[in-house]
């Protein structure tokens, strides 16, 4: 039986050492990851153009300065649609304030795919219109289901 100490390590030791590894691994990738997404928020050449219309619009008076905050902070939530050319397009759009936020935050919703409507979604809203009888809605309401 060996009873000394100095030989080899403990259970504790070792155990010790991979949780201190894993959590500079974890450290690492998360710092990583961090400063990863803010160098992309902040170099990306379209994102910067949209956000110099709306400061060149603020400095000329045209937007106030709540409006100001309000446009840049929607055209930098949605940095990450960025490859997507019709987002863009509609971004300078609302940086060049050819339309409002709320107009802005539909149409960006619709292209994004999450106000998508179901037929009978919309068969319901054109019969709230007017646009279709009782019959009609009924007949085309039996042939979606």
């Amino acid at each position: 039986m060996r009873h000394g100490f100095g030989i080899g390590y403990t259970g504790w030791a070792n155990g010790l050492t991979i949780i201190l590894l894993v959590l500079l691994v974890v450290a690492v990738i998360t710092l990583i990851a961090f400063n990863s997404e803010r160098f992309r928020k902040k170099n990306h050449p379209e994102h910067n153009k949209l956000l110099e219309i709306l400061k060149e619009k603020y400095v000329t008076n045209e937007i106030n300065a709540d409006e100001y905050r309000e446009r840049s902070m929607l055209i930098e939530d949605g940095y990450l649609d960025s490859d997507n050319p019709s987002i863009m397009i509609l971004k300078e759009r609302y940086a060049n304030c050819e339309i409002d936020s709320r107009e802005y935050v539909v149409r960006r919703d619709e292209l994004q795919g999450k106000l998508s409507k179901s037929p009978l979604d919309v068969l319901r809203e054109r019969y709230a219109k007017g646009d279709l009888s009782s019959e009609e809605f009924h007949k085309m309401k039996k042939t979606i289901l």
